[in-house]
């Protein structure tokens, strides 16, 4: 799809959003879009065996995920759009350890250039327990380029079983450095959308056709 066309989509499917709440309570999930900064792409490296795939919806190398379109992820001090965290679902098929979370969440240019990525268990189809991090990753590349994707290696691994979906999060600290961090998780080219934000709970929304961009790699044995 291009550009222009997924912009005009974003916009109108933006009028049908039914379902979703931020951190102001009772407003609409908060859509990004920005023209590509660049035609010149540096494609994203993933990781070599023997990681193998757990999970993805990453496109190939040149265009892992929809260039300047995505929702934004942002602490409750961030200016230019309310509080909102993200989440993206993920289910094994095999018993697996995860080792390195990709993502492409991107600095928007507001607070600091840091997010925090976790892992959680699945609640009723939305984060439940946090099992793993938060981990903060600093120096994301900035939103409206391709194709870097932003990583958390877990030293230690975490194990997943097989047929059970678990949550890839996006948030920042409550407080103190990194609450006044703007970013956007770029859309994936996929064929349903499916997120929450994070407000008074957490929310499900099924509105859109895009996933955010993401995979998971580890062991599977």
């Amino acid at each position: 799809m291009k550009r222009s066309a997924l912009a005009v989509f974003l916009c109108l499917t933006a009028l049908y959003v039914v379902t979703c709440f931020a951190q102001d309570r009772g407003a609409g999930l908060k859509i990004a879009h920005r023209v590509e900064k660049s035609d010149a792409r540096v494609p994203a490296v993933l990781p070599a065996a023997p990681a193998k795939m757990i999970y993805s919806n990453l496109g190939p190398a040149a265009n892992r995920y929809s260039i300047g379109n995505g929702i934004f992820v942002a602490g409750p001090s961030a200016t230019g759009t309310s509080n909102q965290f993200v989440g993206l679902p993920f289910t094994p098929k095999a018993n697996s350890t995860v080792t390195e979370v990709e993502v492409a969440v991107q600095y928007d240019g507001a607070g600091a250039n840091q997010v925090n990525l976790s892992l959680y268990t699945d609640a009723g189809g939305s984060p439940g327990t946090i099992i793993a991090g938060p981990q903060t990753i600093t120096n994301l590349s900035t939103f409206g380029t391709c194709c870097s994707l932003t990583t958390w290696k877990l030293s230690a691994g975490l194990s997943v079983a097989a047929g059970t979906q678990y949550w890839i999060v996006a948030d920042t600290p409550a407080t103190g450095t990194g609450d006044d961090f703007r970013g956007v998780w770029d859309f994936a080219y996929s064929s349903k959308f499916y997120e929450v934000t994070h407000g008074s709970g957490w929310t499900k929304n099924t509105s859109f056709l895009y996933l955010p961009a993401g995979a998971v790699f580890g062991t599977v044995p």
